[in-house]
């Protein structure tokens, strides 16, 4: 797996977790795919969508705007690292939602997943949300957003 680039690495890496929530019996079934995300031919955000749905059994519906019937929307980042920026995981194209974001950070540097349950009113008025780490890869608390984490993809399914 040495020569797949970062995205290749960080995609594989969360299929894996997702897979396992999603589809925990499908084993044959997964090795097939996870070819097809090699390729870039599986999208991750609908495999967590669906994740999220069995795990809290939320009814999807993908209107504009929304991912699932009580108004919430699924979002994944990953953290990014850059020689002249602090590393942050960037959550984009949310002007058009209006409800909970259910969101998925996952660290490649350090193997780590973090869950966040931002409410509308955190993120209103802004264009994009900006989730802060250190250069060693450890959340920067002091971020306004790091109040919303929740401990596990459980509680992040879970219903308001």
């Amino acid at each position: 797996m040495s020569t797949l680039s970062k995205t290749i690495k960080a995609d594989l890496i969360i299929f894996d977790y997702l897979w396992s929530k999603a589809y925990p019996s499908q084993t044959a079934l997964k090795t097939k795919c996870e070819t097809l995300v090699k390729h870039g031919v599986i999208q991750i955000e609908s495999l967590y969508e669906h994740a999220l749905a069995i795990q809290g059994r939320l009814k999807r519906d993908s209107r504009h705007g929304r991912d699932f019937v009580d108004g919430s929307d699924a979002k994944k980042a990953t953290v990014q690292y850059s020689k002249t920026e602090v590393p942050q995981a960037r959550i984009k194209h949310i002007t058009v939602k209006r409800g909970l974001l259910r969101i998925l950070v996952f660290d490649l540097k350090n193997n780590q997943f973090y869950f966040f349950k931002i409410p509308y009113k955190a993120y209103r008025d802004i264009t994009e949300i900006k989730i802060p780490f250190t250069r060693a890869g450890e959340p920067s608390t002091k971020s306004k957003y790091w109040k919303y984490r929740v401990k596990s993809f459980k509680e992040l399914a879970s219903s308001c």
